[in-house]
């Protein structure tokens, strides 16, 4: 879990990583204005134009400080700092058009060494997203672990699976429980890649539960977890957004837990090695979309029952 990281530690760090360029910056500012107090005649030309020199270099040195803040996004945590609905840590948004980007999101708030919980239907925003793997690749390397949660519907073939981003582009209301498995499948060579690639820092689980919301965690620093609403796609579903507020790191942590509860039970969880066999028979027969009133009885109750031992053998695990 995550300690309290109050806008005033951040700050502070700020200061102290560019210790060196402020020292400089104060110094040349701040001498010219101790020499121009040291002139007895007040209002001289040479205490003039010290005075100025000097609040000149200081007001360099304020608006440097200011505009580095924006473009890492702290004026945007000052001013929620100062709502009343951001001292438990936590926003609500209309829809996902007013929150940053994946890569946004990725180079503002996951830092190195921190650790990335992705849980969600596919992982094709992340992993299928060149531009998004790139970034989390970049921080895979420099030491930071990303852990990803999908929902299988392999114990329940015959079901519609509600569909959120990134299959609102197909324009359609839902997705079926084969059209998931495929898009899952798609992704396995690259999962294998990474998880070959980068080890304990990269995983991917598999687990059966019902997701009912979408969560990205980014480190410590945020949250966004997309609600699940029926008869809402893609980027009109509204959004959470979860960071350690003024008061405590509370709200952070609960939805923390979501995940940790799910990525810790080893009996509700399969890895891509033990669910891909499954996956290849299901595709053999059924490659491309089909109704699911068009589907095999025989056959798809044979595969649901050959995916129960897998259920069964992490059952025994605990």
């Amino acid at each position: 879990m995550i300690g309290q990281d109050p806008l005033s530690h951040r700050m502070l760090d700020y200061i102290v990583k560019h210790k060196l360029l402020f020292l400089i910056l104060a110094t040349i500012g701040l001498s010219p204005l101790v020499a121009g107090l040291l002139i007895p005649e007040a209002g001289s030309i040479q205490q003039v134009l010290l005075f100025s020199f000097g609040t000149g270099v200081l007001s360099a040195l304020v608006i440097t400080f200011v505009s580095d803040f924006m473009d890492k996004d702290l004026f945007y945590d000052v001013l929620m700092n100062f709502q009343i609905s951001v001292h438990e840590g936590g926003l609500v948004h209309e829809s996902h058009r007013e929150i940053p980007t994946r890569e946004d999101a990725i180079n503002k708030f996951f830092d190195a060494g921190q650790t990335a919980k992705i849980m969600t239907f596919t992982a094709d925003n992340y992993i299928g997203d060149e531009r998004v793997l790139e970034l989390l690749k970049s921080r895979l390397t420099a030491g930071s672990k990303v852990f990803i949660i999908l929902h299988t519907p392999i114990y329940n073939l015959r079901s519609y699976v509600d569909k959120i981003s990134p299959f609102a582009r197909y324009g359609k209301r839902h997705l079926s429980a084969l059209e998931l498995i495929r898009q899952q499948s798609l992704l396995f060579p690259k999962i294998e890649e990474l998880e070959s690639e980068f080890q304990d820092s990269f995983a991917v689980r598999i687990t059966p539960i019902q997701l009912h919301i979408h969560t990205a965690i980014w480190g410590n620093r945020r949250i966004y977890s997309s609600l699940i609403l029926r008869g809402t796609d893609g980027y009109d579903s509204p959004c959470i957004e979860v960071f350690p507020g003024l008061k405590n790191a509370q709200l952070f942590a609960h939805f923390e837990r979501d995940f940790d509860y799910i990525w810790n039970r080893t009996d509700l969880t399969f890895s891509v090695g033990e669910i891909k066999p499954l996956y290849a028979r299901l595709l053999s027969k059924y490659p491309m979309e089909v109704d699911l009133s068009d589907l095999d009885e025989d056959f798809i109750t044979a595969v649901e029952s050959e995916a129960a031992p897998i259920l069964t053998r992490h059952h025994n695990r605990t």
